[in-house]
């Protein structure tokens, strides 16, 4: 199941609350996009929420931060440059990232974002 793609969110940093666009002047705020996903319990995510990944392949539950990335890949015969939604998350001191798709399948949940819970990353 899918949520619209084109929905946004704002972060007030003056009421410290999320605010559809329309109410607020969008220059001023940070703004999120849709990612068109939704979590197993029909919550939609946006760009900068904050994943729990439970447990999977072995590794320990992690917590994850909602990015659209784009890198290059060398590893394989031929050089591709890939893009999409992305939870980056950091384990024994580096950064990593897997695809959102596959963080939703693990069953990941939203825990917060990183405006109204930046704590929740340092976990």
């Amino acid at each position: 199941m899918s949520a619209n793609r084109f929905n946004f969110r704002i972060w007030n940093e003056k009421t410290k609350e999320m605010s559809p666009p329309a109410h607020l002047a969008i220059t001023a705020y940070p703004i999120m996009q849709s990612t068109g996903l939704v979590t197993k319990n029909g919550k939609e995510v946006f760009e900068s929420d904050i994943l729990e990944i439970p447990p999977w392949h072995g590794r320990s539950t992690l917590f994850g931060e909602v990015r659209f990335i784009e890198y290059e890949d060398g590893e394989s015969y031929a050089d591709f440059r890939h893009f999409g939604w992305s939870v980056s998350y950091s384990s024994d001191g580096n950064l990593y990232s897997m695809t959102l798709p596959d963080a939703l399948e693990s069953d990941a949940i939203i825990i917060g974002n990183i405006y109204e819970n930046p704590d929740l990353l340092k976990k």
